[in-house]
């Protein structure tokens, strides 16, 4: 159905509760323009809880995202689920993916593109006291996905505390291995023994408005010199929705900017990815105070609301524009804008770069469209701004993608061979984001020969298909 722009509809919806009553429908919507031209889309959740035969409608955070305790030192608290008989596992279970603290030390041993210099990795906290043993842990961690199958929780952090002394002292920190299996040693001396699971690794983490998440894995108050917690996960149909699945698109993004496009994201500090957020409207000045997904470059923080956290894009987006932050001096205003409109050069080229970051991640390099929010990036609809020429961030992201990909279409017809310079690039090109830089960057690939075919011309081509204007020699 079409809705108009200020009217109402009713809209019928089925679904099912799980066991605890608990319904989540996320509502998936096109945006249009008033011409009908695709605009973009957006999903919006809708949640109840079922008490006593009665629907009780209430926020995501209030069904979804309470704790299960509060601790006064660690603060909120979920704990993790008891494996599932018939809980189905997604193909992803693979142990030859690098742990996270294999990502994070290959990614500081990559030159920054900005400086040339490499960071310094977080020192662990492993003083103890008191004659300890060594106690070995393990167990197996997983997320139920939207898709209703368990993922690995590739890259979670596990920490082992002890209850001592009337405080809980954190003894042994190690994270889930890309097959969901996690191991420590822990050294460990006396009281009561916890594992806790985060989502948080050195190069971003997921938290609540009021603190880190963390799932209380095993407590132990009689402790073998051998524990195995067994196999436990996050059951985000009652708990967290779509936590687990942003988690897997950051880190799916760690590892193909260092493998596949050779680039360190890792900024002075994890970046802290506040979800859901319920308070902040990202600065959209309608003063509705609606919530919604933004970056806030300075403060290494992004903001993730639950509707937009639903689609795939955002948080790569987002995670983008920290990326931008790391390598541009001059980031661009930021601030409010649409996928169709027109707005300043410096607006649309972030908003531009960071969109094609999510092309780059969720599309295979071939393939004949290339979707990110609703819009097929290989043809932007008629109703997409096209004038004036560098004023819209679909066309932005449009030529990034005509210059990666591998099929020809209109005047795309050729590709940088690397498959990580196109994303590369756009960091190193300027301080000031700037696209004349881009475009002469791009055309000295095709005259070393970096581009299949190398073309100049064809260069120039893919610039001004996508409505963005071509230098002249």
């Amino acid at each position: 159905m079409t809705i108009e722009r200020g009217a109402s509809a009713e809209i019928r919806v089925e679904g099912s509760l799980g066991r605890d009553g608990k319904w989540l429908i996320p509502l998936t919507y096109q945006l249009a323009t008033a011409a009908g031209y695709p605009a973009g889309e957006g999903r919006f959740p809708l949640c109840f809880q079922v008490r006593q035969g009665k629907y009780n409608p209430g926020t995501f955070a209030r069904i979804f995202a309470e704790p299960a305790l509060t601790d006064p030192e660690m603060g909120p608290l979920f704990r993790a689920s008891a494996w599932q008989a018939g809980l189905q596992k997604a193909p992803d279970y693979d142990p030859k993916r690098p742990t996270a603290e294999a990502l994070a030390s290959a990614s500081l041993r990559l030159p920054d593109l900005k400086t040339g210099r490499g960071g310094v990795l977080e020192d662990l906290d492993s003083s103890q006291g008191g004659a300890a043993r060594a106690v070995s842990a393990q167990g197996v961690f997983s997320c139920r996905g939207s898709d209703g199958l368990a993922h690995a929780a590739w890259g979670w952090k596990v920490e082992a505390f002890a209850r001592v002394g009337g405080r809980w002292r954190k003894l042994a920190t190690t994270s889930v291995k890309g097959d969901g299996i996690w191991t420590v040693s822990v050294p460990y001396d006396s009281g009561t023994l916890r594992f806790v699971a985060s989502p948080m690794n050195r190069y971003f983490h997921l938290r609540g408005e009021g603190g880190d998440y963390a799932f209380v894995l095993a407590d132990y108050t009689s402790v073998p010199s051998s524990v195995n917690v067994g196999e436990q996960f996050l059951d985000s149909w009652t708990t967290l929705p779509n936590l687990g699945d942003t988690y897997d698109r950051a880190m799916a993004l760690w590892w193909r900017l260092l493998f596949d496009a050779r680039v360190n994201p890792l900024r002075g500090e994890s970046i802290r990815i506040v979800f859901p957020n319920t308070r902040d409207d990202c600065g959209s000045g309608s003063g509705s105070g609606i919530p919604w997904a933004c970056s806030k470059r300075d403060e290494f923080r992004i903001v993730l609301d639950a509707g937009n956290a639903m689609i795939r894009d955002t948080v790569i987006h987002e995670l983008g524009h920290q990326l931008e932050a790391k390598h541009w001096d001059d980031q661009g205003p930021g601030g409010s804008h649409t996928l169709t409109g027109c707005f300043s050069r410096k607006l649309v080229l972030s908003e531009g770069y960071a969109t094609f970051l999510a092309l780059w991640l969720f599309n295979a390099r071939d393939a004949r469209r290339a979707m990110a929010y609703g819009i097929d990036h290989e043809a932007p609809g008629a109703g997409t701004c096209a004038s004036p020429l560098d004023s819209n961030e679909v066309w932005i992201a449009a030529a990034l993608w005509d210059l990666y990909d591998t099929h020809m279409d209109g005047f795309d017809g050729l590709y940088v061979k690397d498959r990580g310079l196109t994303l590369a690039t756009p960091l190193v090109a300027a301080e000031q984001p700037n696209l004349a830089h881009f475009h002469r960057y791009f055309r000295n690939f095709a005259e070393e020969g970096r581009t299949e075919p190398a073309d100049v011309n064809g260069v120039n081509y893919i610039f001004t298909q996508n409505k963005i204007r071509a230098l002249v020699r």
